[in-house]
């Protein structure tokens, strides 16, 4: 499971096997391990801290293994092609969100999908830079992981940050990459996107906003401002949702009999694990009662869109601001 979805699907008691076996992406031409045009030799080496600690990377890397989608989209909006990366979702089959998916298309990248690390797989690529999450790589996996290529890590929550775990994450991989002027660029991009529409938008202090995850008969929320995602969103201007104060868990999971709790929402994001999940949540009067819902306030989505409000990226937020302003006109 990847960054996102292990948190949703640990809230609710859902398990998914699923292989580690690499298959290819159809390819239109040899572009794996194509660095930044602007990274230059003279850099290096470099000194990156990580969650596992200073990590010393030797050379401009060339072959880059990106083990999430939180890492993957900053790398290749800072002009890098891996030579892999590694799906993310309850299921191999999640596509990656169009503010990344549109680079990548005819690439020939290695696909990775979710599950158990497959070291020996990894290996055979000859990666000379490993980027995944802290949840995924415990201090064993780090050890053999960084035996075979410097390797860096981040963390996926929000806390003690003022936007979120994406800006430091793409100043960690624009050092790593020799690209710093152009990981502050894009920050900047993302933090224009996010005042933009705060100060356009005044009507969203006080305002709350949940974003919600259906699993079968269960829904997962963010609960709480520590996440990424409710840093993020406070950065609007919203408060989170919170679906369950009396629990401190960053992400948590409740039954469809319980979506009232979402009374206290004023816009709501909304995905499931298939449309009809979607459609079935949508048919139930629970659902259509509320007051978000009354008021057109839904931003019924997939679960691609909705994996960027759970651990948004510098890469993808101007593209979630676009598909709220919609919603937040309407407040």
């Amino acid at each position: 499971m990847g960054t996102r979805w292990k948190s949703w699907t640990a809230v609710v008691g859902l398990a998914v096997i699923l292989g580690a076996t690499l298959s290819a992406c159809d390819s239109g031409g040899d572009s794996r391990g194509d660095a930044p045009a602007s990274a230059t030799d003279a850099a290096f080496p470099v000194t990156v801290s990580t969650t596992h600690g200073d990590v010393t990377i030797p050379t401009r890397p060339t072959r880059v293994i990106a083990l999430s989608d939180d890492y993957l989209s900053p790398i290749v909006a800072l002009g890098t092609m891996p030579v892999a990366y590694r799906t993310d979702g309850p299921n191999a089959a999640v596509p990656l969100g169009p503010w990344v998916a549109d680079a990548l298309e005819g690439a020939d990248v290695e696909v990775i999908p979710a599950g158990q690390i497959n070291v020996e797989q990894l290996a055979a690529l000859e990666p000379d830079l490993i980027a995944g999450p802290q949840w995924l790589i415990d201090d064993n996996m780090f050890a053999v992981l960084d035996a075979i290529a410097p390797t860096i890590t981040h963390t996926d929550s929000g806390k003690g940050t003022e936007r979120g775990a994406w800006e430091g994450q793409t100043r960690q991989i624009g050092l790593a990459l020799g690209v710093s002027d152009e990981a502050e660029a894009l920050i900047g991009r993302a933090n224009d996107a996010i005042d933009g529409i705060r100060t356009s938008n005044p009507q969203i202090a006080g305002k709350s906003i949940a974003v919600a995850y259906v699993l079968g008969e269960q829904v997962a929320f963010v609960n709480s401002p520590d996440a990424s995602a409710g840093r993020f969103l406070s950065a609007l201007g919203f408060a989170t949702a919170t679906i369950d104060p009396s629990r401190s868990d960053e992400r948590v999971g409740v039954s469809r009999e319980q979506l009232s709790l979402l009374d206290n929402a004023d816009v709501l994001v909304v995905s499931g694990t298939s449309p009809q999940s979607l459609s079935d949540l949508e048919a139930d009067p629970l659902y259509r009662n509320l007051d978000v819902v009354r008021a057109d306030r839904v931003l019924a989505t997939d679960i691609t869109v909705s994996a960027g409000f759970n651990s948004p990226n510098a890469a993808s937020i101007p593209y979630l601001i676009d598909l709220l302003k919609p919603y937040v006109g309407r407040l």
